[in-house]
């Protein structure tokens, strides 16, 4: 029975025994790619009235640092990273069973098969040992986590509540929102994951603060704004809110220095001046002619911390805890000099396996979303190469979560009916447009590839991007075609693409070093070699 296995779980972990409270469950659907789940509540409850026990549930918390409970006792956790991100890969993916062979190559790409596939029975083997008997189902050429389990993931829960606007789902949301995607890792995968939730979760708060504000919630308004800048002191609308806020609290010194605030910093990170309606609304707080509320009614509002404290009694020894970038502030400068001055289209980053050039990537790219930069990734994988232009679609899907149909209404529809050829989805957000082909297929690939580059130009109107593309070394030929087509094309705009690959992994008729040596020398491609750091 799973009571009895989450029992055995703690006990070979030298922990006590659950206690055997019972939860009334609806079970979690299994989730399909990324899409929107339905709401998944589950409530203690005592001893069945027939004698029996409730259905025990297990539960993961994967938003912040990995935490896995039952009935609010905190269960081990794997002891590796890999088997802690293979436990999450596992619970997110589990509509389907995964070959063995994607997840060697997801996760011990750079080892020999035989070993490779050794460390993935390690793994499931300390996955086992700490989930109930029967969560994870495997065959020779198969793993699954069981779909049919009684699992409430918070990743689940907070996806279902982003997909409401009303007020107490927005709340909740913003409250089950403790931190980055499982803090402390850089999978690929998890990197992509985290910056689409990442999105939802600035998406909510923007939400949030403006329905408080309609409701009369100023005090609640003002810090749910507050809070936004902390993590993206770009967003106008939230300078202004907590400037009308604060002038409806009474204190409209507090408004005032909040203009002033926003003009620095919009001022030293990017060089212009707040937008007409942040002046304008000051000029009114400045006149007199914005109107005050009285001081009385106030209560004073402390600046929150832009992350949640550590939970109470966390292990100082997790292999997940976040650490600082350490030995690479050269490379780190030299990407944010390319940034700076972006005269090339595309920085190639090459490095054997493990040196850390997600890492790297991951840095630069989450100092570039502080300055309000939009970050777009996508990856490519050894067993899907002949999959055409796989990274480039995995990074314009992570654009549609926050590209607002108004926004994309603007873009040309041609432009968006090609696009929709690579993400169907993004036709949600502008009905009635047709895919159709009727041309040869050479002409058929440069309309798609023109396509492709106006839709980024056209993302660039909104803000600065940046184009983060993984494993290239795995890329099919088409992927590079037209990552040669965007690193002409795009020049002149905001954009800057930074790519990455393992040298090792290049053979003789790889078609990416031709593509690097024709772009450096139209001086639209430079390159960074990432060594190991013991090599100095």
């Amino acid at each position: 029975m799973m009571a009895e296995a989450l029992v055995r779980a703690n006990m070979c972990h030298g922990k006590s025994p659950l206690p055997a409270t019972g939860v009334s469950t609806h079970t979690c659907r299994p989730r399909s790619g990324c899409g929107i789940l339905g709401r998944v509540i589950y409530l203690p409850t005592g001893p069945d009235p027939e004698g029996g026990s409730g259905v025990p549930t297990l539960q993961l918390y994967m938003l912040g640092a990995l935490e896995i409970q039952y009935n609010g006792q905190q269960l081990p956790k794997p002891p590796t990273l890999k088997s802690q991100s293979l436990l999450a890969y596992a619970v997110l993916h589990r509509d389907r069973p995964q070959p063995r062979d994607r997840l060697v190559g997801l996760y011990w790409g750079d080892r020999a098969e035989d070993k490779a596939r050794r460390s993935l029975r390690t793994a499931l083997w300390h996955i086992r040992r700490c989930l109930p008997e029967g969560s994870i189902r495997s065959d020779p050429h198969t793993v699954q986590f069981d779909p049919q389990g009684d699992v409430w993931l918070d990743v689940d829960e907070f996806e279902s509540l982003v997909a409401h606007d009303d007020l107490a789902s927005l709340q909740a949301a913003v409250a089950l929102y403790r931190g980055d995607f499982l803090d402390g890792f850089y999978d690929d995968w998890i990197i992509s994951e985290r910056y689409r939730l990442e999105s939802l979760s600035t998406e909510a708060r923007a939400l949030l603060m403006l329905a408080q504000e309609a409701r009369g919630q100023h005090q609640a308004a003002l810090v749910t704004a507050l809070r936004l800048l902390d993590h993206d002191p770009f967003r106008e609308d939230a300078h202004r809110l907590a400037m009308r806020t604060y002038c409806r609290l009474g204190q409209r010194n507090a408004a005032l220095e909040q203009y002033r605030r926003c003009r620095e910093i919009v001022g030293e990170e990017l060089g212009t001046e707040p937008m007409v309606e942040t002046t304008e609304l000051y000029q009114e707080i400045l006149n007199g002619q914005f109107p005050l509320g009285r001081v009385a009614e106030a209560d004073p509002v402390e600046m929150p911390s832009a992350r949640p404290l550590p939970a109470p009694g966390r292990d100082p020894l997790d292999v997940a805890a976040r650490t600082r970038l350490v030995g690479r502030e050269e490379e780190l400068g030299f990407l944010q000099d390319c940034w700076q001055g972006r005269q090339m289209g595309l920085v190639l980053i090459s490095g054997e396996a493990g040196v850390g050039k997600t890492r790297l990537v991951e840095e630069f790219a989450a100092q570039l979303r502080w300055r309000g930069v939009r970050v777009l990734r996508g990856s490519c994988y050894e067993f899907e190469r002949v999959l055409p232009y796989q990274p480039v679609v995995a990074a314009l899907r992570s654009a549609l979560p926050t590209l607002a149909s108004d926004a994309l209404a603007e873009f040309p529809e041609w432009a968006v009916g090609e696009v929709a050829r690579l993400i169907p989805e993004i036709l949600e957000r502008r009905r009635g447009l047709e895919i159709t082909v009727t041309t040869p297929y050479q002409e058929e690939q440069a309309r798609l590839f023109d396509a492709v580059a106006r839709f980024l130009a056209e993302l660039t109107s909104q803000g600065e991007l940046l184009i983060v593309l993984e494993d290239l070394h795995w890329a099919s030929e088409s992927t590079l075609q037209l990552l040669h087509y965007l690193a002409r094309h795009l020049t002149g705009h905001p954009v800057l693409m930074v790519g990455t690959f393992r040298p090792e992994e290049i053979t003789p008729q790889h078609p990416l070093p031709d593509l690097q040596r024709r772009l450096t020398r139209e001086q639209l491609a430079i390159s960074l070699h990432l060594p190991r750091l013991s090599q100095g």
